[in-house]
Order: C-alpha cells, then sequence, then structure tokens
C-alpha cells in the first residue's frame, strides 16, 4: 500500500522551489516557506496567494488533481501539485 502525506512543504530560496513536485493527500496541507526577501505572488491552480518575504503561508487542498503553482512576477518559478 502506497502511503500518501497529509502535509508537505515547498520552500522558495533565489527565486527557485526546492522541489519541482509535490504530492499530498485530498484535504492536506501545503506550507509555502518563503526564504527570500522579496514577496512573492503565487497561484496554485486558481487559487491567489501572497507570502511575504522571510514568512510562510499554508493552505489547505480539498480537492483532488493536478495543479499548476506559478509566480506572477517570476515565470521560471514553477511547480506542480499533485493531490490524491
Amino acid at each position: 500500500m502506497f502511503f500518501v502525506a497529509t502535509r508537505a512543504t515547498l520552500s522558495i530560496s533565489s527565486t527557485a522551489f526546492d522541489k519541482a513536485r509535490v504530492v499530498i493527500a485530498r484535504n492536506g496541507v501545503l506550507t509555502i516557506r518563503n526564504n527570500d526577501r522579496r514577496p512573492y505572488v503565487l497561484t496554485i491552480g486558481a487559487t491567489a496567494l501572497t507570502i511575504k518575504a522571510k514568512t510562510s503561508a499554508t493552505i489547505k487542498i480539498p480537492q483532488r488533481g493536478t495543479f499548476p503553482i506559478a509566480c506572477a512576477k517570476w515565470p521560471a518559478l514553477t511547480a506542480s501539485l499533485v493531490v490524491k
């Protein structure tokens, strides 16, 4: 049997994510940690999320699917979220 975590963390450093893909269980919690000195405005699927410098934000993901994570200002800052 395959275990899917209910919590995951994705970190930003030097305008890059530490992982290209994150997998969590439905109704799981994704924490995005911003280690940079600038804020980021991210979209996770259709949800917008602003993360201030040197802070983190947490979002609960209630829906299964694969969702792109992208930054409005830094087009190379991308990842994907897979919710099982």
